[in-house]
């Protein structure tokens, strides 16, 4: 059955075979692993169907329950529904999940936030952000400055990448306010 596993909860890690360094607590958390390694599941029914892969961390109830994919962070209730799949991905705040099943490299963060393959989506329709503040928070006796930076190039000869910052995307014939 696998080494260094731990496991509190009915039916949790239940079905592992060889899998190592595995933490599951809660009932049926992890219930269909058999030989994935280094993952690490609270909450009830958290990656239920995962059964080979590795290096996924998830808390919450029902979090990541129907996903297969590797290295995903999934932190909420209810959290990655849709995704199966995808890969490398970090989703946080309940019920935030990801656009399609195969989504990989996405970051959601907020109650309900959805993105999509290479996407950082904060906020969503049900809980919006109208106020960010990068550095050292609201208000500061000494406020820093901040760069916002694009990929450096690498090599010799090789441009950095452009910043672009757009307004939010009309409908029709509507313009930015």
């Amino acid at each position: 059955s696998g080494g260094n596993n731990s496991a509190i909860g009915d039916n949790a890690l239940a079905a592992v075979t060889s899998g190592a360094n595995n933490t599951a607590m809660g009932q049926t958390a992890w219930d269909s692993i058999t030989t994935g390694s280094s993952n690490i599941c609270v909450g009830r029914a958290s990656l239920a169907s995962i059964t080979t892969s590795s290096n996924n961390t998830a808390i919450g109830n029902d979090s990541g329950a129907n996903t297969t994919g590797t290295s995903n962070v999934l932190i909420g209730n209810s959290v990655a529904q849709t995704l199966t799949s995808g890969s490398s991905n970090v989703i946080i705040g309940n019920a935030a999940d990801t656009s399609i099943s195969s989504t990989s490299s996405a970051i959601a963060l907020g109650a309900s936030a959805i993105a999509g393959s290479n996407q950082f989506v904060v906020g969503s329709t049900t809980s919006f952000i109208s106020n960010t503040f990068i550095g050292n928070g609201i208000t500061n006796a000494a406020p820093q400055a901040n760069i916002l930076n694009g990929t450096g190039g690498s090599g010799t000869n090789i441009a950095g990448a452009a910043i672009t910052l757009a307004s939010g995307k009309g409908t029709g014939n509507s313009t930015p306010s």
